[in-house]
């Protein structure tokens, strides 16, 4: 209502400024009058003054509805001046100290027979004057506001560490070998995400799993790894449409420690024995989700993949199908990624990766799930699941009712911590 009342007085201040031997309005003459800074509409515009209303009724105890309407006029009436000091700001040449005392237009009023007003030629003659180029702080005065410009960061980091009592269960046929039991298992995850906001996306992951188990059913081994995963991963994406990206992805993924059966000496995997390397190209698709939510979906005609077989041991090179014997072995194919992070409910949070690999010989795929309840900020359970299936493997891995599926999973509850 205010405001209205404002506009309404503007639209009938201007229109009786169109008649002659009408004196303009005070307010309208500062958006109308001369071409110049004004401090008063940058201060307001900066200002950062507040007043509590019990205090404000105290110090003005009586307001009128004209008090309202001037104050309601010099705040639009600023406000206009100082939007048009940052659109168009080469069109204010002076600042009001150079104007001031000046009497363009005679006190009484009076006009000349021609119809030009006496003090045209006096306001001619100022604005003809040539300043030249000022530092609008020159013009306006000293201005403190506290106001820091900072380069704007890009990049966005965290991780995630926990320490976890388990239990275990594997499938018969599981591919690393392992036992259902108890166990310890530790986790890392590191994060380090790049996104400009317009074209390029960079995803970094680096996941460390390590879990050891004591059986007293193992004669051989005093532990043995329960959960042995070092995984790092690199996508880069450059926007083609909308949530589209051209995507370069790099994965590389191992084993920690030397894998065992129970009551069994052979070893079944070891550090970069084998070492998997993907590297593909495709397109991503990336939706924004709100409340931290993410989806990937990566579909990657061109992946290649090189298995590495360190140190030589045949044993692993025979468990792998390595060709030829060789401790090295390069395939072409084609992959499918799926990543999401979805919070179902408060404190219960869903992770999933599915990826899907085939030379169109055979098929490498796995689908990772983890529930994780967090009941406070330090202790939190984990339920993880993983379906594997490989068809490159020996025909002793075949399960009568899996097939080459392979299943395991653990629950666990333990400490966690975030940065």
């Amino acid at each position: 209502m205010k405001k209205a009342n404002i506009l309404c007085s503007l639209l009938f201040v201007s229109m009786l400024a169109m008649a002659d031997n009408v004196v303009l309005s005070p307010y309208l003459f500062k958006v109308v009058g001369p071409r110049v800074y004004r401090s008063e509409a940058t201060r307001r515009a900066f200002s950062l003054d507040w007043t509590p209303k019990s205090e404000l009724k105290q110090s003005v105890p009586v307001e009128t509805e004209g008090m309202r309407m001037r104050d309601g006029m010099n705040e639009l009436m600023d406000k206009e001046l100082f939007k048009a000091y940052m659109e168009h700001p080469t069109d204010f040449r002076y600042h009001e100290g150079m104007v001031e005392g000046q009497q363009l237009i005679p006190i009484d009023g009076s006009v000349e027979r021609s119809g030009s007003r006496a003090g045209d030629e006096t306001m001619n003659n100022l604005l003809s004057v040539d300043v030249g180029k000022k530092d609008v702080a020159s013009l306006v005065g000293p201005l403190d506001i506290g106001l820091e410009i900072e380069r704007p960061n890009f990049w966005k980091t965290k991780g995630e560490f926990s320490l976890q009592y388990t239990q275990n269960y594997y499938s018969e046929m599981w591919y690393k070998g392992a036992n259902n039991n108890m166990t310890f298992l530790g986790s890392v995850l590191l994060e380090a995400n790049y996104n400009d906001q317009k074209r390029i996306q960079w995803d970094n992951k680096l996941e460390m799993r390590l879990g050891f188990i004591n059986s007293k059913s193992d004669t051989v081994h005093k532990y043995i790894p329960s959960d042995n995963k070092l995984y790092l991963m690199s996508k880069l994406g450059v926007r083609a449409i909308k949530d589209f990206f051209y995507t370069l992805s790099t994965e590389a993924q191992t084993q920690i420690m030397n894998g065992y059966k129970v009551n069994d000496t052979t070893k079944y995997s070891a550090i970069l024995a084998p070492l998997d390397v993907f590297v593909s190209i495709g397109m991503d698709y990336k939706p924004k989700l709100r409340h931290d939510n993410t989806l990937s979906v990566a579909v990657l005609p061109l992946s290649y993949k090189l298995r590495y077989i360190a140190g030589g041991d045949d044993v692993i090179i025979k468990e792998y199908k390595m060709r030829d014997g060789l401790r090295h072995q390069n395939d072409f194919g084609s992959k499918i990624e799926a990543t999401c992070k979805f919070t179902l409910v408060k404190n219960l949070v869903w992770k999933s990766r599915l990826y899907y690999y085939t030379t169109y010989k055979y098929v490498e795929a796995e689908w990772e799930n983890v529930l994780t309840y967090s009941f406070s900020r330090y202790i939190q359970t984990e339920f993880f699941t993983l379906w594997r299936f490989d068809d490159n493997r020996d025909m002793k891995y075949w399960d009568e009712k899996l097939g080459f599926f392979q299943f395991r999973e653990y629950l666990t509850l333990g400490l966690a911590y975030k940065f």
